[in-house]
């Protein structure tokens, strides 16, 4: 009877460990469980699915164009090149010779000079061009539309309008 009880409680503990382990697999059902070596569907996981569009971007930057169009040559900083309308031209005094122009296009800029806007009157000082250049006068009279090179006299100051900035003449591009 001692051996009956001995293999009866060694049956039962067994029968118990047994029941444990295999309550214990069931009571987590969200965990992973492992693949098993011998199955002939392993599952491929989702792949993310991409669509395209046809790229608009640069439309819609050439559309926005408000930079000037790049210029053939390379322009000093502190100038620019613009078409412009001579409204009055004091070319003949012996001082302050100037012109004043009312700006159409500004074809470009160099570096470090401050925007001009268009329609804009800037009083041009040409005293230093036409001593270098007395045979270019007869361009610049009243009405006519020329294409210059302007340098700010004072250079980029943060404030001021352009009509109180000093501009002289550096070139008259012929046409």
């Amino acid at each position: 009877m001692k051996n009956s009880k001995l293999l009866l409680s060694v049956i039962l503990v067994l029968l118990g460990g047994l029941g444990w382990y295999l309550l214990s697999e069931d009571s987590s059902p969200n965990s992973p469980q492992p693949a098993s070596v011998y199955s002939d569907s392993i599952s491929a996981p989702e792949r993310p699915t991409f669509t395209t569009q046809e790229d608009t971007s640069e439309q819609d930057t050439a559309d926005k164009k408000t930079a000037p169009s790049p210029v053939d040559e390379e322009l000093a900083p502190g100038t620019a090149l613009i078409k412009a309308v001579v409204i009055t031209a004091d070319l003949d005094s012996d001082k302050n010779r100037h012109l004043v122009v009312t700006v159409e296009e500004v074809v470009g800029y160099g570096s470090s000079i401050s925007p001009i806007a268009g329609k804009e009157e800037l009083t041009i000082n040409v005293e230093r061009f036409l001593k270098n250049n007395p045979d270019r006068k007869e361009f610049m009279q009243k009405g006519d539309t020329v294409t210059i090179v302007i340098s700010s006299e004072r250079g980029m100051n943060l404030g001021d309008s352009q009509s109180q900035k000093s501009w002289s003449l550096v070139d008259l591009k012929l046409q």
